[in-house]
Parts: C-alpha cells; sequence; structure tokens
C-alpha cells in the first residue's frame, strides 16, 4: 500500500523513564512509511509470520480492526482522515530490530513454508516480539461551528514469545499550519504512560481554516533497554472553519488538478473582473472541447480553482470544468467557509 493519510505512528522499545529525558548512544532507529489505511497489510504479515513459525497466533485483518477501541464510538466513515495499523519486530536479547518483510523473504531460515517450521525458527528468534500498532485521525462534529479533529492511538497487540514490556508511553499530537509545507504548532498535545490495549486520545475544535497533521510515537518501557524508531507525521489534511475536507478533483480528460489553496490566509476582495461572462462562457468551452475533446457541458459548471472572492482570476490556467452537483454541493459550500 501506499501513503498515507492519517498520523503515523512507530512503535519504540524505551526505558520506563519518560522520553524526554532519554538519551542513549544505543538508541536503534527505524524508519516506516506510512499507509492511509494498512489493517490489510499488517494482518498478512502476521498471516505469514504465523506460517513461518516465528509466532504462535493467527491474526486476520478483522482480528486487528476489533483490537483498537475508540473512545467515541460513532464515527461517520466520510469523515475519517487516516486510520491504519503496523508493525514492529524486534529480538529483545540481541537488542536488534528486525525488519518483518526480510524475515519473511528469508528462505535460509526455513525449510518450509508450514507450521512444521515453528520449533525451527523459534529457537533462532527465542525472544521475538512483533508489536501491533493502531491509529485513527477523523472529524467530529464536521460541516458545523464546533467540528473537531481527533487522534487515537493504542498498542494493540503483542506477538511472539520475548519478553513483554512493563507499560507504554504514547506520545500524541495534532498539529495545524496555514500553508501546506509552513511551520506547524501544535494544537493539542499529550503524554500518557499506558497499559496494553488503553488508547489515548487528543482533540482539537478547528474554527479556522487550516492544514493539519497528527503524530503518534509509541514507546514499550522495558527496565533495562532502550529501542527507538523514527516518526513521520500522518497529513496534511485541508480543512476549512467547519471541519470539511478540501474536495478533491481531476479533470478526466485534460488531467488537470484542481489544485489546493496555497494558503488559508487569502484575503476576501469584492473585485467583479474575475466573473465568467457569458461570452467567456462560451469561448472556455469552445477552446476546452478543441483541446481536450468535447463535453456535454449540460453536466458541467466552469469553476475558478482560486475563486474569485479569494483572489482568483479567469486566466484559464485557473478555470476547470466540474460536474454541475459536485460543483454546486460539495466545492462551493467549502468555499463559503473558507
Amino acid at each position: 500500500m501506499k501513503k498515507l493519510v492519517i498520523s503515523l505512528l512507530i512503535l519504540v522499545f524505551i526505558v520506563s523513564i519518560p522520553p524526554t529525558f532519554l538519551v542513549s548512544s544505543s538508541v536503534l532507529e527505524l524508519e516506516h512509511v506510512s499507509h492511509e489505511e494498512d489493517y490489510l497489510e499488517a494482518a498478512i504479515q502476521l498471516q505469514k509470520l504465523y506460517e513461518l513459525g516465528y509466532i504462535d497466533e493467527y491474526i486476520t485483518e478483522e482480528d486487528l480492526r476489533a483490537e483498537f477501541q475508540d473512545d467515541f464510538n460513532l464515527i461517520n466513515e466520510e469523515y475519517i482522515l487516516g486510520e491504519g495499523t503496523y508493525l514492529v519486530a524486534i529480538d529483545t536479547e540481541t537488542d536488534e530490530i528486525i525488519d518483518i518483510n526480510e524475515l519473511i523473504d528469508n528462505k535460509s531460515q526455513i525449510n518450509t513454508f508450514s507450521r512444521n517450521a515453528y520449533s525451527d525458527n523459534i529457537s533462532k528468534y527465542n525472544s521475538l516480539l512483533v508489536y501491533s500498532v493502531a491509529f485513527k485521525t477523523w472529524i467530529t462534529d464536521a460541516g458545523t461551528t464546533t467540528s473537531k479533529i481527533n487522534h487515537s492511538a493504542e498498542v494493540t497487540g503483542v506477538y511472539g514469545i520475548g519478553k513483554r514490556p512493563n507499560n507504554y508511553t504514547i506520545i500524541a499530537s495534532i498539529q495545524r499550519a496555514t500553508s501546506e509545507n509552513g511551520s506547524y504548532i501544535n494544537a493539542d498535545n499529550t503524554t500518557k504512560t499506558v497499559a496494553l490495549k488503553q488508547v489515548v486520545t487528543i482533540s482539537a475544535y478547528i474554527n479556522s481554516t487550516y492544514y493539519w497533521k497528527s503524530d503518534s510515537i509509541a514507546y514499550a518501557n522495558y527496565p533495562n533497554a532502550t529501542y527507538r524508531a523514527s516518526a513521520k507525521n500522518e497529513g496534511p489534511w485541508l480543512l476549512n472553519k467547519k471541519g470539511m475536507k478540501y474536495p478533491e478533483y481531476t479533470d478526466p480528460k485534460s488531467k488537470k488538478v484542481m489544485t489546493k489553496p496555497a494558503t488559508t490566509t487569502w484575503s476576501a476582495n469584492s473585485s467583479s473582473s474575475c466573473a465568467l461572462t457569458s461570452s467567456d462562457r462560451v469561448a472556455y468551452r469552445t477552446w476546452y472541447d478543441k483541446t481536450y475533446g468535447s463535453l456535454n457541458w449540460n453536466d458541467y459548471e466552469i469553476h475558478h480553482i482560486r475563486p474569485c472572492k479569494w483572489g482568483g482570476n479567469k486566466d484559464y490556467s485557473n478555470l476547470i470544468p466540474l460536474p454541475y452537483s459536485f460543483h454546486r454541493a460539495t466545492v462551493s459550500p467549502w468555499w463559503v467557509n473558507y
């Protein structure tokens, strides 16, 4: 699977003292690429580890989803920004962080893809642990003046026979910025030490249009060892002041993308020179049909990617045809609440 949406969690193994104060030359780094929704990928990895004898539990995608218990029971699926789970494997005796895909692909360590390999492999990794960490970022009360962005994280499972950690420390944050590649600041953050399967949830009121990211790092706390993996943010997502995600659209003929605004701080203006006249619309349609192929214009409207009210112009580079209902029901209302 490819990127994701929602916050990336990286499991980190750490001493029981708070992570802020850690200094260790033996810290081990592992970078994890995020996915929008990777329950299935993690389940496939766990099933292969089971078949190869590295773990003794058969875990399905449904099992992984069921393990993640949100603080909010009712979530409108339309407004989930990102969710999923990922795995981290470690040999707790050798202090080695293990690449799970390499472990699965290394045929030299096994005799067969069957449970008969269990006794052979378990002797090679008799301290192997595999951790699953779940995350979700979503909107509540979207489309209202009380919309909130929420982020949850949970260490959902530990598999294998290596030494279990004492507890976990989860550091979670929600950040916002006025441009996609700008400086993000915390809208909410927390650090909590929790037990296995204990959810950590944070929330922030939206109120204004921002680009948003979420991030979580889960630390597994041992008395005498420190294991660390590097983390990345999930997002960004562009949300208007009522928590509605900026609509994504690519014109199927021209392949032109309805790009996101460069900033969330455009000022409104009263200029009417940007509005299309009847002759402007005819000229654009004629140009478009000749350049990209004919459209049934009864089903489309011409949209200003940067609206006139917010400093746009009527250059063809700023225009894109949108399906009528999508334009009226989704795109225009988003800009009303910019």
